[in-house]
């Protein structure tokens, strides 16, 4: 009898899961949490094999949309997607969606170039100094709401370490892992140094929308199995 009562719930468990539609999260290129094939195809990262694992555990059907990250953040306020990742948290989105997570390790860092004497603990550098992030960042938000002097709008990581070299800022605020490997890879590792400005861990936010069809549980159950694929790798 209990054999039979286990194989019943199983059969339960995978009709519900063939009957949740598919859902759409959008995200955009940002290594290595997200990176993009050659026509700009979501497919691999630190941050998506982690959601990607957590959904599947979950028998949560999903499909990926790249987009400008500002505008993919609209469309989840709206209604229009059901998540965005990978997101750093902050009260404004917590105004309209649900953080889930964390998907992956973040440092927010300062960049500055070597010979800078920035002190960015400083006052000083808080009342004077010329930063910026990307746009639609929480970074962004962040140095909005904490009123630095910020020039510029770049769109990526990639026009935040330009505008640094070419000295149009003092600083640029960036994620650790992302801004590092551009480093890397422009050869200009040894021209530049960082400064820790706090950890903020990545995760996923789900609309309320979304999350209003789903059990009540669902954001700590994917909360759990985002911890089990993390520690898998």
């Amino acid at each position: 009898m209990k054999w039979m009562v286990l194989v019943v719930g199983a059969l339960l468990a995978a009709q519900a899961a063939l009957a949740l539609p598919t859902i759409e999260l959008v995200t955009h290129d940002i290594p290595p949490y997200v990176m993009l094939d050659a026509v700009g195809t979501p497919v691999d990262g630190m941050a998506l094999r982690t959601l990607q694992c957590a959904l599947q555990q979950l028998g949560v059907p999903y499909r990926l949309r790249n987009t400008p990250w500002a505008r993919g953040q609209k469309s989840v306020e709206l209604g229009q997607a059901a998540g965005f990742f990978p997101a750093s948290r902050n009260s404004e989105r917590d105004g309209w969606a649900v953080y889930a997570g964390p998907l992956a390790p973040q440092e927010w860092r300062w960049y500055l170039l070597k010979e800078s004497r920035w002190e960015p603990s400083s006052r000083l550098f808080r009342d004077h100094a010329v930063v910026t992030a990307y746009h639609g960042s929480n970074m962004m938000q962040w140095l909005n709401n904490s009123h630095y002097r910020i020039l510029g709008n770049p769109l990526s990581h990639d026009q935040l370490l330009d505008v640094l070299l070419n000295q149009r800022v003092d600083a640029v605020l960036a994620a650790n892992l992302t801004m590092d490997e551009l480093m890397r890879k422009a050869g200009v590792a040894g021209r530049i140094r960082s400064v820790l400005q706090e950890n903020r861990p990545l995760g996923v936010y789900f609309s309320r929308k979304f999350l209003a069809q789903m059990p009540a549980d669902f954001i700590p159950r994917f909360n759990a199995r985002a911890v089990q694929c993390r520690a898998h790798g």
